[in-house]
């Protein structure tokens, strides 16, 4: 049953990189990643969610194409999303251990994206030699009313489904 479940979060990770919006804003655009992201250490358990991560990062660098804006394959290593996606792996650790409770949830799935965001900051900063300042201007200041809503509505999700799902 946790192999299924694992497969299913990976594929619905998958899917939600596909649903994305180019503002123009960035050298990324947004897409519901980081919102299944939230919700994985409820489909999988706490435990499985680092492997969610880890598999769904080796299917890109094998070349599979699920991530939203970044190459798949090896070019993945000199990407502006690498540090985004490497951020999944404490970002998805914060979110398995968000308390109960709506609004401390939320901070906790806001902390988890502002994680994301600094890693991608420092991705930015080494893969595309550009000053820090523009790293962080255009690398986490422009998402974070992204990850507001996102982080809101993951919140909104968990508390209308429930807790549908394992935590350990």
């Amino acid at each position: 049953m946790t192999i299924i479940r694992i497969a299913l979060a990976i594929l619905a990770l998958a899917m939600s990189s596909k649903i994305e919006w180019d503002p123009g804003l960035s050298w990324l655009s947004i897409s519901l990643q980081s919102l299944v992201l939230m919700l994985v250490p409820r489909i999988v358990g706490r435990d499985a969610a680092l492997w969610v991560v880890l598999l769904y990062l080796v299917l890109g660098f094998c070349g599979l194409p699920v991530f939203s804006s970044s190459p798949g394959g090896l070019a993945l290593l000199s990407s502006p999303g690498l540090g985004y996606l490497l951020g999944f792996f404490p970002a998805v650790l914060i979110a398995a251990c968000a308390p109960t409770g709506f609004f401390r949830r939320v901070l906790a799935f806001f902390w988890a994206h502002v994680v994301i965001l600094f890693c991608g900051v420092l991705g930015l900063y080494i893969n595309l030699d550009v000053a820090l300042t523009t790293s962080l201007v255009d690398g986490a200041l422009v998402f974070v009313p992204g990850g507001i809503v996102k982080s809101l509505l993951a919140a909104l999700i968990l508390t209308a489904l429930g807790e549908f799902t394992p935590r350990s």
